[in-house]
């Protein structure tokens, strides 16, 4: 019994060889399984920066795109894949390497890589414009596009340029983040700022620390800005954004064809103020709340922010805000309470800057620039002593019929009182037609120059649309253009037709003054009606919180060629929107609205919204 049991006993080294033979015969299983196993296909390509370009996938196509920044010589370009592959139809196929070699010779090329079972398709297109490769240190795209306001430092960056004019190269030191409001949300080819440690220039630009990076997402053409700032340059404005067109590389991927350019702010090289409280204020309804100052005037109904200051210094912003709003209201009263009749241009010059105000009109209504007066629109002033000018311009990619306006379409952004009671001024209006009688030629001249562009991006422009495959789809403020080619032919007829139809309007409208400055206990509403030899004039008035259950009618008085209603608001139980009718003769001619509030809001410290209160320095 003993033998027998020891006979049976195991050998521990056996045991420990039999263990070894299986997990090493499980390796070799698992191994060969891995290498039988065919691997996805990707690919990408090395340029002669050494930088790698991963090649992008077109469902709706069924090809494989690599976009090569400008200068890559082609001829040399290797493509690196994983995958299984048994040959290629041009260039020689190295297995072993997971490489084809001297695939391509020029520009939209296209191969077929592949397997008895599978066929793939590689295109090349190269970017005939200056290129933008941007390397990311610490960060991706994916966590910059969670919050546009954050910003990434530490960064790379290089152009490659045509004749190698303007390239650069510029590492670890550049910082980014993303820019826009709508665009931002609605679109998912974003816009960028970048920023540099030192002014430096760009593309030939002058130098600067920030620049943007502008999609034009909801831009089928990607024409429009271009031909905006261009004319606004051409019209003498006193400062107009440059921009250049440029390819854009994030990490390697391509993001898309993008203008490049300068940043609305102050400095030497751009909007050039000289007075230590010399402000940019954005008139911005939509969000304005987004910023750390700004306030609400009850006068035009609208929200300023405050942009860019030449101190730094809270206090002098603070106090350089409220005299830009003393200032924006005393211009305001004027126009409310002098008649018409009795403003020249002299006297307009003692509040605004009249030739910016006019240029600035002509530009964005001409072009019927859906946010001219809602976003995006600037003004400056040099001090408290310096008047009101308007300007920069700025953001026309939702202009010029994607929009949904026509070219017969009028007056579109005059839902601005401003514009409405300064084209009722004979003098203001006789100047800017003036002013577009002389510049008219630079209008002209538009359709030739998309033309132009079109010729220059048009290369860029099929990047771009293989990259974001948006052609005749709808999108949040319009549809696109079936093909590109459609999108600067409807650009040009749009333009040609605005400028058979364009003059500078005479305006009539019905406008209201809400009297803020009386006593509080004395609440007026002043409703004004430029006088067309009418024979009598009846001013309907009702709330939006009522409806028209608190409608009263008012009879107007003829006095000095203007048709006045004054109201007493106390009769109405309710503050907020009211609406306007005016009637001529027993016939409509006009309508407006009126936000009725508290009269002691005008003293009221919160209409203004800063970090610190005080007005005095």
């Amino acid at each position: 019994m003993f033998s027998n049991t020891k006979k049976n006993r195991h050998n521990p080294r056996s045991v420990f060889v039999i263990l070894s033979l299986c997990v090493l015969t499980l390796f070799l299983a698992v191994e060969i399984s891995t290498r039988n196993k065919e691997q996805p296909f990707s690919c990408y390509v090395v340029d002669d920066q050494g930088g790698k370009i991963n090649g992008f996938y077109s469902d709706d196509e069924d090809k494989w795109y690599i976009f090569l920044p400008y200068g890559t010589e082609i001829s040399q370009v290797d493509i690196y894949y994983t995958g299984t592959l048994e040959y290629s139809s041009h260039g020689e196929l190295e297995v072993m390497n997971s490489v084809v070699k001297n695939a391509f010779s020029r520009s939209g090329d296209e191969i077929v890589l592949g397997t008895k079972l599978n066929e793939i398709h590689v295109v090349i297109i190269q970017s005939d414009i200056a290129s933008l490769k941007i390397e990311l240190n610490g960060t991706d795209l994916q966590e910059i596009q969670e919050d546009k306001n954050k910003k990434y430092g530490g960064n790379s960056i290089s152009f490659i340029c045509p004749e190698n004019e303007y390239d650069m190269v510029v590492n670890g030191s550049v910082a980014i983040k993303g820019r826009g409001n709508t665009s931002w949300v609605y679109y998912e080819k974003k816009g960028y700022q970048i920023e540099f440690e030192e002014p430096t220039s760009i593309l030939g630009m002058s130098k600067a620390k920030k620049w943007v990076l502008l999609a034009n997402a909801c831009d089928d053409s990607m024409i429009r800005n271009m031909i905006a700032f261009d004319l606004a340059a051409e019209m003498d404005m006193s400062y107009t954004p440059r921009f250049e067109y440029v390819n854009l590389w994030i990490d390697g991927d391509y993001r898309g064809l993008y203008i490049i350019g300068e940043k609305v702010e102050i400095s030497e090289t751009r909007l050039n103020l000289n007075d230590e409280l010399g402000i940019i204020v954005e008139l911005d309804d939509a969000f304005h709340a987004e910023e750390e100052n700004w306030f609400y005037s009850p006068l035009d109904r609208h929200y300023f922010a405050l942009k860019d200051s030449v101190s730094k210094e809270e206090e002098k912003n603070a106090y350089s805000l409220t005299k830009f709003k003393s200032s924006h209201d005393a211009f305001f009263i004027y126009l409310f309470s002098t008649p018409n009749d009795e403003i020249s241009l002299y006297e307009l010059s003692q509040y605004i800057d009249v030739r910016s105000f006019a240029k600035f009109y002509i530009i964005n209504e001409f072009f019927l620039n859906d946010e001219s007066c809602v976003t995006s629109f600037y003004w400056y002033m040099d001090g408290e002593d310096d008047v009101l000018h308007l300007g920069p311009v700025w953001d026309f990619d939702t202009s010029m019929g994607n929009n949904g306006f026509t070219y017969t379409d009028e007056h579109f952004h005059l839902k601005s009182i401003l514009f409405t009671y300064l084209l009722s001024i004979d003098s203001f209006r006789d100047y800017t037609e003036l002013i577009f009688t002389q510049y008219r030629s630079k209008f002209e001249a538009i359709p030739v120059k998309i033309e132009s562009i079109e010729k220059y991006i048009s290369i860029s422009a099929s990047m771009n649309y293989v990259r974001w495959n948006v052609l005749g789809k709808e999108h949040e403020k319009g549809e696109f253009a079936e093909t590109y080619e459609e999108t600067s032919c409807a650009l040009k007829n749009w333009i040609n037709g605005r400028l058979s139809f364009f003059t500078i309007p005479e305006m009539y409208a019905a406008t209201s003054i809400y009297n803020y400055y009386n006593d509080k206990e004395d609440k007026t509403l002043i409703v004004r009606l430029k006088d067309r030899e009418y024979q009598s004039v009846q001013v309907y008035l009702w709330s939006e919180e009522n409806g028209q259950d608190d409608l009263h009618q008012y009879g107007a008085k003829k006095e000095n060629g203007w048709w006045l209603c004054s109201i007493d608001i106390n009769t109405y139980s309710s503050t907020g929107t009211y609406y306007i009718h005016a009637y001529a003769d027993g016939e409509f001619v006009s309508q407006d609205t009126a936000f009725i509030g508290d009269s002691e809001l005008i003293y009221d410290e919160e209409l203004i919204h800063l970090n610190n209160k005080s007005t005095d320095l």
